[in-house]
């Protein structure tokens, strides 16, 4: 059956709306934009707001994407593929060409135009709430002894940094550390997520057999009635550490690992492995921290023992090692009731 175009007559097998595919895109406007279409980038931390969320992206990209979004498509019309090119006018304003391939009853056109995309300077709502120190929960970092060792302060704290930062990259955009500062006995760091407070301070207590607590303040409601808290969590480290020499049911131990249900010590005396319960952790008594075993001089070596200068009183001693060892210039070792005993 002969199909005909209304407008011009012409026998078609393309009919779209009554019309040959030339009459019907005759005067129409295939796509459009509006003169200047705006983008807004975040002041403190420079990202892009796209859909009411906020991106970290390229000025050409955000000025792109905001462009083509504005794009306005004929109805009749599927868009195959879309170019686009950017031309910068200042450093507010971008004008950006937009090439469209578009297909209208099997027939494949090409269209373009072209805005003005103009950059508006905003605060994102992180930014918001860091500016204004918003914080949900303060975890506290304090330590079982008298001070905090430099280096498990330090520890601790790029630990707890390097977690914010990697779940923030991850898609958690609103986390971030909102203060920290230095307290008498430790740390505090205040935290604007108080899920991942929690998370972070059971994590610390697993990991380094710490003991912790749990508290809530009030600190308001909100428009509907709804209390508002803010949590803090204390994490207490114990004064053991890996690699320290600890006291256990009246035996002397290197403590050689901490796992997520036990940990396991080396037997000074006998150089055997012992599995401790994580329940039973808080028990141990350091008698040598790892930083403070000291190093003996070795003046010679057999298979099974090795005779050394005592770095207290430079006297010889014989101390048993486990065999198989491997004896070099110097050992490390801990004084226990007048006797040296090698610390693997």
């Amino acid at each position: 059956m002969n199909t005909f175009c209304v407008e011009c007559g012409k026998e078609t097998d393309i009919i779209i709306n009554g019309m040959c595919p030339s009459c019907f895109l005759k005067g129409r406007e295939l796509t459009t934009v509006p003169l200047n279409v705006d983008v807004y980038r975040c002041t403190q931390c420079s990202e892009f707001q796209e859909h009411g969320d906020w991106f970290n992206r390229s000025v050409k990209d955000a000025v792109s994407s905001a462009a083509v979004d504005s794009m306005s498509v004929l109805k009749e019309a599927k868009i195959k593929n879309i170019f686009t090119e950017v031309k910068l006018q200042d450093v507010k304003n971008y004008e950006v060409k937009i090439t469209s391939v578009l297909e209208i009853g099997n027939t494949e056109v090409e269209d373009t135009i072209s805005t003005v995309v103009r950059i508006k300077n905003s605060v994102c709502k992180r930014c918001s709430r860091k500016l204004g120190n918003y914080y949900e929960c303060t975890l506290q970092i304090r330590y079982a002894g008298k001070n905090l060792p430099m280096d498990l302060k330090d520890e601790v704290l790029v630990r707890i940094v390097n977690s914010v930062e990697s779940a923030s990259k991850s898609g958690n955009r609103d986390l971030f550390i909102t203060k920290m500062e230095d307290v008498t006995g430790g740390t505090d760091i205040l935290l604007s997520s108080m899920s991942f407070g929690r998370a972070m301070a059971k994590g610390l207590r697993e990991d380094y057999c710490a003991e912790s607590n749990e508290s809530a303040k009030l600190v308001g409601r909100t428009d509907d009635g709804v209390d508002m808290y803010r949590l803090t969590f204390l994490i207490r480290l114990p004064e053991f550490q890996l690699g320290d020499v600890v006291i256990w049911n009246n035996r002397y131990y290197k403590l050689i690992n901490i796992g997520a249900r036990s940990g396991k010590l080396l037997d000074l005396q006998t150089f055997r492995e012992t599995t401790i319960k994580k329940s039973d952790m808080p028990s141990l008594k350091v008698y040598e921290k790892a930083s403070e075993i000291r190093e003996a001089i070795v003046v010679y070596a057999t298979e099974d023992e090795v005779q050394v200068v005592d770095p207290t009183t430079n006297m010889s001693s014989d101390i048993m090692i486990p065999s198989g060892t491997h004896v070099g210039d110097n050992m490390r070792v801990v004084n226990i009731e007048d006797v040296l005993y090698y610390v693997p």
